[in-house]
């Protein structure tokens, strides 16, 4: 058999020769071949037959073919070729892949290659036997069919199939349609679900669609049981539908009819006129259906009933008629409006007639009902022709003629019916005018008339105003002076007679001042009077009373004399004690002058009112030397006045005192005194430049003393401190010029305790270190070879005790002065009878 095959295959491999569709890629005969072996080949479960191809690749190399002349009945091996050198072909190893050329169909196919043994890839020992199988494409589209709206989502489906026909066994199913919503619409979204089955089904490759579209269309619904009502006229064609109902929802849809109504065919007035329903439908579920609107309604339009009240209306006797007015309920219908006027009953008599409807009309589409008015004729009262307050006038009281001609005037009267309205009556206001103050002020007459009819006009009234319009006169008073005796404050006065030229006087009263029988101060008193008439016309009257006190002239205190340097420019001095006299100050006035206006430039006091106190304001000329007399002057409104007078010397400007050279500070120990030299001769300690004699003071610093145990005496300081007065202290050398400036020295003297005493014949002090000296902070004490009970103790300058510590057997110990201010300190240590005492200085 397999030299059967091998034969076989070399017969085959000279056959791509005749090959209609594919051609192997190779130009030489191959020397290796890989015989694979067909047993069966198909398209779409059909067997290939005469004209068809079938080729053997390697990736995209053609490496054999099969040109067919029957359908295959036996084994049918396809030698494709080796790749050799650059002769194209397969490659060991790599996947075999099998096309197939349908000369009916003329088309080619990848087909799908089953392996009958458990070689897959080419070999060049093997044979490979395999069936050659091409699935047909096929699509399978979902179809859908329209439906009228019932409610749900169920659709109707069916296929249809792309791509050529499908033979065999195959089944082909489509079911499970439905609507994504149950709602009316066009091109909605169905879905189903195809089925494939049957023994030939495995011949094709199928694609499935399973979504379509389709229109659910509206639920056509009619109306039942629809009436057209009956209207009475409103100018339009609406109308109303009663009783209608649905026929044909679905039943639990939300539908329902909305707007039950109607258009008439004419808006006026009629029966049996047609009526076009338009019936809306409302609900969720409406719009999922259609409406059948009713035919062959008809109704009646009856007439609309307006009432219409005339209005009363009247007029005087011999005036024209006046437009006669009506009202009328309820309103008439858009547009629509009356015709025609309305009359009344004929006369012009005095009385009452009817008024009448007239002409006045509507159309036929409503019922007019009329109710009458009352027109009357009447006789008014008479009026005035004389306009109000003509008449009125005002004069004056003494005026008599003017009084009389007021008097005599009367108003004149008309009336509409009465001709004749002469008879008019003053009914108020009889009286003679006299030219007399009693007589002013005002006066009221009125008038009435009455007509033929009996009416009675409004009264007319007049006024007359009497006035007096001369203001009375003060004859003049002279102003007055009094003088009163020294230590006198006030007196009584000859008050003036007060004489006022007016007829008509009322009261003459005082408004300012004191009055006749009041005591005057001294001083100016202005006194002011006014006089009034019975009319109100005033004058006023002012005069003054002045008194005058023979006492004392104004002072001031007493200026001390001045003397300032020629570095002195401006001088301000306050000066103090300005009064004036005893009874009243007066107006008092404050001036300076200066005698040497050389040395003094300017000189002004600022003095406000009546003040005990003023500004002198000096102002020196530069660099000048010399001395001047300045004089201030006090002066009240009566011309008395006080001088008072002092003098200002300038002089060079005076230099303080210096320090030349700064003294030592000094440690003194308990029970020793040590002094310290104080010279007083100028250059050596202190110095001047103006070369003035200095003077010494010696003080503790922040006070004015010295401690008990320090002392200054004839050029020197002597300081004698007991154990007590341990501690440092800072003494203050000042060094003063004649005219007070100084400068200052401070001294820090500080007392230690014990030393070897002379006398005692023991030791009580020894050397201890302590270090470091200064420190920030960790003080160490180191007693050297004696380590023994030792007891310490710190000071600080005033001897105040800040810390106290025995310590046991040791030879160095430490001590934390961190939380202690800068400064000075003292450090004492005790042991075996022995007594140290050293400055420490801490530093931050």
């Amino acid at each position: 058999m397999k030299k059967f095959l091998i034969l076989t295959g070399f017969v085959w491999a000279t056959l791509p020769l005749l090959a209609q569709h594919f051609t192997v890629d190779y130009t030489l005969n191959p020397k290796t071949f890989c015989h694979v072996v067909v047993s069966e080949a198909q398209i779409g479960g059909v067997n290939l037959g005469s004209g068809d191809e079938i080729a053997v690749f390697d990736g995209s190399i053609c490496c054999g073919v099969l040109y067919l002349t029957e359908a295959i009945s036996d084994p049918l091996p396809i030698a494709a070729g080796k790749a050799e050198t650059t002769q194209p072909g397969y490659t060991a190893g790599h996947n075999i892949s099998i096309k197939v050329w349908d000369s009916s169909a003329g088309s080619e196919y990848n087909a799908s290659v089953e392996f009958l043994s458990s070689i897959t890839v080419f070999t060049d020992t093997e044979t490979i036997p395999v069936n050659v199988i091409v699935k047909q494409e096929r699509t399978i589209r979902l179809t859908a069919t329209n439906k009228e709206y019932d409610a749900t989502t169920s659709a109707g489906v069916g296929y249809t199939i792309e791509g050529g026909s499908v033979t065999g066994d195959v089944t082909i199913t489509a079911s499970n349609g439905s609507f994504n919503n149950s709602s009316v619409g066009t091109g909605k979204t169905v879905t189903g679900t195809i089925t494939v089955s049957g023994a030939d089904a495995g011949n094709y490759e199928f694609t499935k669609v399973e979504s379509t579209t389709a229109s659910i269309t509206k639920k056509g619904l009619t109306v039942a049981n629809a009436v057209a009502a009956n209207k009475v006229y409103d100018g339009t064609t609406s109308a109303s539908i009663t009783g209608a109902t649905l026929v044909g929802a679905i039943s639990g849809d939300a539908v329902s009819i909305g707007n039950a109504v109607g258009t008439f065919s004419q808006k006026n007035v009629g029966n049996n006129i047609s009526v076009t329903a338009a019936i809306t439908l409302t609900g969720a579920s409406s719009g999922n259906y259609s409406l059948s609107q009713p035919t062959g309604l008809s109704a009646n339009i009856t007439k609309k009933t307006i009432t219409v009240t005339a209005n009363n209306r009247s007029k005087d006797c011999n005036q024209n008629d006046p437009t006669l007015t009506y009202s009328f309920s309820p309103s008439l219908a858009s547009g629509d409006s009356f015709s025609g006027t309305l009359s009344r009953e004929s006369g012009e008599e005095l009385g009452e007639y009817d008024i009448l409807q007239g002409t006045l009309s509507l159309s036929s589409n409503y019922t007019l009902v009329f109710n009458k008015g009352v027109f009357t004729i009447r006789d008014d009262a008479p009026y005035w022709v004389t306009g109000a307050n003509s008449l009125n006038r005002t004069v004056i009281y003494s005026d008599n003629d003017a009084l009389v001609e007021a008097q005599s005037l009367a108003p004149v009267a008309g009336d509409h019916c009465d001709p004749d309205v002469s008879d008019i009556v003053k009914t108020s206001g009889e009286f003679v005018p006299d030219a007399t103050c009693s007589e002013m002020g005002t006066y009221t007459n009125t008038w009435i008339v009455t007509d033929n009819s009996g009416n009675i006009s409004d009264e007319f009234t007049q006024v007359i105003t009497l006035i007096d319009n001369v203001d009375p006169v003060f004859q003049p008073v002279q102003d007055m002076e009094v003088i009163v005796a020294a230590g006198s404050c006030e007196t009584t006065v000859d008050y003036p007679e007060l004489v006022v030229d007016d007829a008509c006087i009322d009261t003459i009263k005082l408004i300012a001042g004191f009055g006749p029988d009041a005591s005057f101060p001294v001083g100016n008193s202005d006194e002011t009077w006014v006089a009034i008439d019975k009319s109100g016309n005033t004058d006023t009257l002012t005069f003054s009373i002045l008194v005058v006190s023979e006492n004392e002239n104004p002072v001031i205190d007493a200026m001390e004399d001045m003397q300032v340097t020629t570095a002195t420019q401006d001088i301000n001095l306050v000066l103090t004690g300005i009064y004036g006299n005893a009874c009243t100050a007066g107006q008092l006035s404050v001036s300076a002058i200066a005698e040497n206006t050389d040395l003094i430039s300017y000189i002004n006091v600022i003095y406000c009112g009546n003040n005990s106190k003023a500004i002198l304001e000096i102002k020196l000329a530069d660099d000048v030397e010399g001395s001047s007399m300045i004089t201030i002057t006090v002066q009240d409104d009566q011309e008395r006045k006080t001088e008072e007078t002092f003098s200002i010397k300038v002089g060079a400007v005076n230099s303080a005192p210096f320090l030349v050279s700064a003294a030592e500070d000094v440690e003194v120990h308990a029970d020793h005194s040590v002094s310290i030299y104080i010279s007083e001769v100028l250059g050596e300690y202190f110095d001047d430049a103006d070369g003035d004699e200095l003077s010494f003071e010696v003080y503790t610093e922040g006070t004015e003393d010295l401690p008990s145990w320090i002392s200054y005496a004839e050029d020197s300081i002597t300081c004698l401190p007991a154990i007590a007065d341990t501690g440092c202290v800072n003494i203050v050398v000042k060094a003063i010029d004649p005219e007070g400036l100084y400068a200052t020295d401070t001294i820090t003297i500080c007392a230690l305790d014990y030393v070897l005493g002379a006398n005692d014949g023991e030791q009580k002090s020894a050397n201890i270190n302590v270090y470091p000296n200064p420190t920030t902070g960790t003080l160490t004490v180191n007693l050297g070879s004696f380590a023994d009970e030792s007891a310490l103790t710190l000071f600080d300058m005033n001897g105040k005790m800040l810390i106290h510590k025995n310590y046991f057997a040791t030879d160095r110990f430490q001590i934390d002065l961190s939380e202690y201010e800068a400064g000075i300190y003292f450090v004492k240590t005790e042991f075996n009878g022995l007594i140290n005492t050293q400055k420490v200085i801490v530093k931050k």
